[in-house]
């Protein structure tokens, strides 16, 4: 039985001498040389990686979403760039990296979250990737710091596309490190 992984190629880039009149004739001749190139086995250097099948892209990545490392380690995403995530663990250890290096989990929000620490819930302070508990329209939600700027947070309900922006003052206010303290 074979077992199927999801590879991603970088090639670099490769340049030709082609002859045309107009831009798409010069591109349709480029992609001409470039097919001749391959077909007779002459690659640009490549960048690969070997993953998971069922590892992340960055297409399908949403801040708030429960993922896994490649070493098992279970976090929240935190913010999504152009082709990398922000990703807080449970231990509060934070990283930035590919999409692909991560696999989508149904850890439970518990298991997967940053709890601030004695010092913070006694300042008030809340950062990016800190968890709780908010409550919107009578509705409770599990929720991530996301990116702060401009004084302002963005409040991810974890494993939803929905977000809050809230100032950062009064994120004390809004968002609870237990469930018992919203209900």
């Amino acid at each position: 039985m074979t077992n199927s992984k999801l590879v991603t190629l970088t090639l670099a880039s490769a340049s030709f001498v082609v002859e045309g009149n107009t831009n798409e004739e010069l591109l349709e001749n480029a992609k001409k040389a470039m097919a001749e190139q391959l077909a007779i086995g002459k690659f640009p250097f490549i960048n690969y990686r070997i993953n998971e099948s069922n590892s992340l892209t960055i297409d399908k990545v949403l801040p708030g979403m429960t993922v896994e490392s490649e070493d098992g380690d279970v976090g929240i995403i935190t913010a999504k760039y152009k082709v990398k995530i922000d990703v807080t663990f449970a231990n509060n250890r934070s990283v930035q990296g590919s999409a692909s290096i991560f696999k989508s989990c149904d850890i439970p929000f518990e298991q997967a979250r940053s709890k601030r620490s004695d010092s913070s819930i006694k300042a008030e302070f809340w950062t990016k990737g800190n968890s709780g508990y908010f409550k919107n329209k009578g509705e409770i939600h599990k929720v991530v710091i996301g990116k702060l700027t401009g004084g302002k947070a963005k409040v991810h309900v974890v494993n939803s596309d929905v977000y809050f922006t809230i100032p950062v003052e009064k994120l004390s206010h809004y968002i609870k490190d237990e469930l018992s303290e919203v209900q």
